[in-house]
């Protein structure tokens, strides 16, 4: 092991651990100077452990969300540990306004917080979960800091309960649907709205961005799933179905959209074509939840049984159906870090399943039993 101390012009210095097999750093005591700033730490980090996102950041002993959590701490010289991050974090947004941040791995509560005295009926996080918007029945959409709590930008709207939210991946713009039938893209750099999509009859329950931010789906209460450009606000695609529309979301190369609706069944489209690629049936009741996987392999599905399924997305057979839950299922993530799944239900609980035997290994809810319900969720490794 190599102790290596080195003093940059930001008014960090630097006292890095490396391994001394592969001159790797792991773990970096960086002590802040009276005037640095939260920039300043990120160089640092990215200078002494590394980009890859897998660091966390020790403060006084205890893990620190974000390192935007120190911003009120940088009045004189703060000393804080980086280190290479071993474990995943799951970041759950309730519909009390309550958002927890969880070591995956341990099952540790590392920062839970009311971020608003108004309920939400939707919530999204960004991808690097750094920001998370709750849409409430006013209307509103307020757009916050996931790791301080501070509001950011109220996104306001003549469109009644805001039914769904979404980022782009690249968290410049939100999308947020109303129960009018409506549904709006913002600049979340201004906080203007650049496009308006109205072609839906009655409320809208779903929305996604594509990964590279040209496409946005809908889902609503009139049947039908619709494809929009992002760029132009034009309705590209009408995809009928036998019943409401609870979820849509994208493949990752943007090629597929998927829909879950009333009538149990997940529908995988062209988003070229509109044609019907396969459908995934037998689902024990409505399917509320689903996505792809980062590799776009799988599908993870959540339904109003409390139920959650795992399907290989290229033989389209059931992998795993898996149990526990007492209530709907609202969101579900992939946390591949750990090979596991995760499921948010309306029970106020989040699981997290093996992905290979389906066994549930963790339960996550200090909001359980509060009568809370999961919103959204996410996982990060690192910061």
């Amino acid at each position: 092991m190599a102790i290596v101390e080195a003093e940059s012009p930001s008014k960090v210095v630097s006292i890095s651990v490396n391994s001394a097999l592969s001159g790797e750093c792991l773990c970096s005591k960086l002590v802040l100077q009276s005037g640095a700033t939260v920039g300043d730490l990120r160089n640092a980090i990215t200078e002494q452990v590394g980009s890859s996102g897998r660091t966390c950041i020790l403060f006084e002993g205890r893990v620190l969300a974000s390192e935007e959590l120190l911003v009120d701490r940088l009045t004189g010289d703060v000393t804080v540990e980086a280190l290479q991050c071993p474990w995943p974090m799951l970041h759950i947004a309730y519909d009390n306004s309550v958002v927890e941040t969880w070591n995956a791995d341990s099952g540790e509560l590392v920062q839970s917080q009311v971020l608003s005295k108004v309920a939400a009926v939707s919530a999204a996080f960004s991808a690097d979960t750094r920001f998370v918007i709750l849409g409430c029945n006013d209307g509103l959409a307020n757009l916050r800091s996931a790791d301080t709590g501070g509001s950011i930008r109220m996104l306001q709207a003549r469109g009644g309960t805001v039914r769904s939210v979404a980022f782009s991946a690249d968290g410049r713009l939100a999308l947020t649907s109303y129960a009018s039938g409506t549904s709006r893209i913002w600049n979340l750099q201004t906080g203007a709205c650049v496009k308006s999509l109205s072609k839906h009859e009655g409320q809208v329950f779903a929305t996604a961005f594509s990964k590279d931010s040209a496409l946005v789906a809908t889902g609503g209460i009139d049947a039908t799933a619709k494809l929009w450009s992002a760029r132009t606000g034009k309705c590209i695609l009408t995809l009928p179905h036998d019943g409401p529309v609870y979820v849509v979301a994208f493949s990752p190369d943007s090629a597929s959209l998927l829909s879950g609706s009333f009538t149990r069944a997940v529908a995988v489209w062209s988003t070229t074509s509109g044609e019907l690629l396969y459908s995934l049936q037998d689902h024990d009741s409505r399917v509320f939840c689903a996505l792809f996987s980062s590799d776009g392999k799988s599908i993870l599905v959540g339904t109003e049984s409390g139920s959650v399924s795992l399907w290989d997305a290229e033989l389209k057979t059931c992998i795993h159906t898996l149990r526990g839950h007492a209530s709907a299922v609202q969101a579900v993530a992939f946390l591949p870090e750990l090979d596991m799944l995760v499921s948010g239900s309306e029970d106020g609980s989040a699981m997290l399943w093996n992905r290979t035997t389906g066994e549930c290994t963790k339960i996550f809810g200090a909001q359980a039993g509060t009568g809370a319900k999961v919103l959204a969720l996410t996982t990060r490794c690192g910061l």
